[in-house]
């Protein structure tokens, strides 16, 4: 059965204007979960500021646009 797991260890995060921005939110499944990246309830892209890695977002010196609230989420797909 898939399921998704949300570490405990997931928590709120502040940054100021300039300092890079990693969010770190360990998400573990079976099979291994799509992990999708939300600002203010908007998809986020990759981009030259905007990277993910893993269960990671990293803001590159974010501008005060940026610095909003960002969500996560983790999902499966059952394999038939």
């Amino acid at each position: 059965m898939p399921a998704v797991r949300l570490s405990a260890n997931a928590r709120n995060v502040q940054s100021t204007v300039g300092e890079t921005l990693t969010i770190t939110v360990p998400i573990t499944g079976a099979p291994t979960p799509t992990v999708k990246w939300f600002k203010n309830g908007q998809m986020v892209s990759a981009s030259k500021k905007v990277c993910f890695a893993s269960d990671n977002i990293i803001v590159v010196e974010p501008q005060r646009m940026q610095l909003q609230i960002y969500m996560c989420t983790g999902s499966v797909t059952a394999q038939s």
